[in-house]
């Protein structure tokens, strides 16, 4: 359900065993979670993020959540790096993080 550079064409919530797919006809499309909130934010239109990735405008009330009911079907997050001695450290490090904080959280899977 993905179109061009991965950029989804539908939406799909569930709410205990029912599953909705909304598909999309959107008018701003970008590949970056920042351009979708500060667009949301702006009033141009709505977007499907972490309650992570737009913390600070929930906090602020410049965004609201929607179909409060209803989550996101999990999608899988793929992290990759060249193995060997062109493996630089910080960026080895920073998925060891990201996979040691997702094992920590019952809500994900590594």
């Amino acid at each position: 359900m993905s179109g061009r550079f991965g950029i989804p064409t539908a939406w799909k919530f569930k709410r205990g065993v029912d599953e909705i797919v909304i598909d999309l006809e959107p008018r701003f499309l970008t590949d970056e979670n920042e351009g979708s909130v500060a667009a949301a934010a702006a009033g141009i239109g709505i977007t499907s993020t972490s309650e992570w990735a737009c913390r600070r405008e929930l906090k602020d009330e410049s965004l609201v959540r929607l179909l409060v009911d209803w989550e996101t079907v999990d999608i899988p997050v793929h992290a990759y790096f060249p193995m060997g001695r062109a493996t630089r450290a910080a960026g080895r490090a920073v998925v060891e993080h990201l996979a040691a904080s997702f094992q920590r959280d019952e809500r994900f899977s590594v």
